[in-house]
């Protein structure tokens, strides 16, 4: 039954009758009409509503559509909402690219070698689940063809966007080189590394901004839409933040570093995840050696390689065409050169110049300005051989490396030191290793240069021939490890064969 009230009578009706009570009488007086009466009763008592200026109460809203995003190409991405940002140091930021230049302006005494995470932003864990120099933001700036809401309900004027709580948006360090719909919060010991030795990890950090939200209209019922929503299937949304140094350095020149256990090299050299460190001069820089196929990555940090254009200057010389590609975030340099047209032994090859200098540019996509340059010169180039597939003696690895190039003095099987500087059996060293086994060093040998080859390809064989001997018997050199072998006999024995050029 509904009751209405007004100043002097209590109305109740049912489906058969109406009952006035009159209060303004000592006794209250009930009087039970008919349908008929019932009818000509509401007109009259509508009527004297409406002149007596009485007014009523609605019990209950009427119930519409929540407001929500377009999503979509013509509307909102949540993997970038536009409404995020983040304030810095009392400003706000809504791209990376100058949050990135904030934070240089801020810390240009250290470089990306030397900068970690923490040091631009630490989740302090206070109210706001942040710092107080950088917190996330939310932009209002919410318009009509952004959002819809059937009712017609326009969008609150004063915050459109809303949290339901103080540290319902979070902003936090993650990885994102697994996509950005999988990324990873760094670890407390990731955000501890330098910069260089997190892109070393194939890491570029990336901060993230994401948490609850909802999309508010001023007026209906119900009022807002809440952001995630699982039962609709709305995502949380959140906006990543890559970061980007001003000046992207060059870290390092990493080739294979994997299966050579404990061996290192001299830290102005070599450093054991990042690889070899570029040097004052030019002509000192790994690597000095090559063989076709092999490659090495450039350890950047400030920048993914993707945001910059590359080339190599010039793009080929002495017979080498180095190129260029992107494998897993990183700029991968591939060298492709001379090599044996086949295993059999009246194989050829074209010959190499004798030296080839080239230099990797890469320039930033954004203002197309030059920001690595890395020269490097190539003075030694080997030829691998092995006759289908299996080893040769001593003689006959000789005749192969005097007769695949143009003549017979073209390429010539490799010396003790043109391959290892590993210490042993009284050899003296080009460069040797303090240690008795193989340094990681420039101009060190090929294996010292590139390391374990059992790693890179399957063209080399393990023990491989070399043109030092002691009377009748040679030294070989393990590609593996670069040790040396006691001197072997030189017709019972088979091995592969390393060639080198002469000139």
């Amino acid at each position: 039954m509904k009751i209405i009230k007004y100043n002097r009578h209590e109305t109740s009706c049912n489906d058969n009758s109406l009952i006035i009570v009159d209060k303004s009488k000592k006794r209250r007086r009930f009087k039970h009409y008919n349908k008929f009466e019932l009818a000509l009763l509401a007109l009259t008592t509508l009527t004297s509503v409406s002149y007596a200026g009485l007014t009523g109460t609605t019990i209950q809203t009427i119930k519409g559509n929540a407001p929500t995003f377009i999503l979509g190409s013509d509307g909102i991405d949540f993997n970038n909402f536009q409404f995020f940002g983040i304030r810095y140091q009392q400003k706000s930021y809504t791209d990376a690219t100058t949050l990135g230049q904030a934070f240089y302006a801020k810390n240009s005494s250290k470089s990306p070698s030397t900068i970690t995470p923490n040091d631009i932003y630490i989740n302090t864990g206070n109210t706001n689940g942040n710092s107080l120099e950088m917190m996330p933001l939310i932009i209002q700036n919410v318009t009509p063809e952004l959002y819809v809401d059937p009712d017609g309900d326009v969008s609150d004027s004063m915050l459109p966007i809303r949290t339901a709580t103080a540290d319902a948006i979070v902003l936090d360090w993650y990885n994102t080189s697994a996509g950005l719909d999988s990324p990873i919060k760094l670890t407390d010991d990731q955000l501890k590394l330098s910069l260089c030795e997190l892109s070393a990890s194939g890491i570029y950090p990336t901060l993230l901004v994401t948490g609850t939200i909802r999309l508010q209209t001023e007026y209906g019922d119900p009022r807002y839409q809440a952001y995630p929503d699982e039962l609709l299937g709305y995502s949380a949304p959140r906006r990543y933040f890559p970061f980007i140094w001003p000046k992207p350095e060059l870290c390092s020149v990493r080739p294979n570093i994997s299966g050579m256990g404990s061996f290192t090299g001299p830290a102005s050299e070599w450093n054991p995840k990042l690889g070899f460190l570029k040097q004052p001069t030019g002509t000192r820089n790994f690597p000095t050696t090559g063989s076709d196929g092999l490659y090495f990555d450039l350890i950047m940090a400030g920048a993914d390689a993707t945001t910059m254009d590359w080339q190599i200057v010039p793009a080929s010389s002495g017979g080498i065409t180095p190129t260029i590609s992107i494998v897993d975030g990183n700029t991968r340099v591939t060298l492709n050169g001379p090599k044996p047209s086949n295993d059999t032994a009246s194989a050829k090859a074209d010959n190499f110049a004798g030296s080839a200098t080239f230099t990797i540019q890469g320039y930033l996509k954004s203002n197309n300005s030059l920001q690595i340059s890395y020269p490097f010169t190539i003075d030694k180039w080997f030829l691998s051989y092995t006759k289908n597939g299996k080893g040769v003696n001593l003689s006959a690895a000789k005749s192969y490396c005097q007769n695949v190039g143009s003549t017979t003095t073209t390429y010539a099987l490799s010396g003790i030191r043109e391959l290892s500087n590993t210490n042993q059996w009284s050899v003296p060293a080009l460069k040797p290793s303090s240690t008795g086994t193989i340094s990681r060093t420039i101009q060190g040998g090929l294996i010292a240069e590139w390391g374990n080859f059992t790693k890179i390809t399957d063209n080399f064989m393990i023990s491989n021939w070399t043109s030092d001997s002691v009377g009748s018997k040679a030294y070989g050199v393990g590609v593996n490890d670069g040790s040396i072998t006691s001197p072997t006999n030189t017709v019972a024995t088979t091995w592969g064969a390393l060639c080198v050029n002469t000139k």
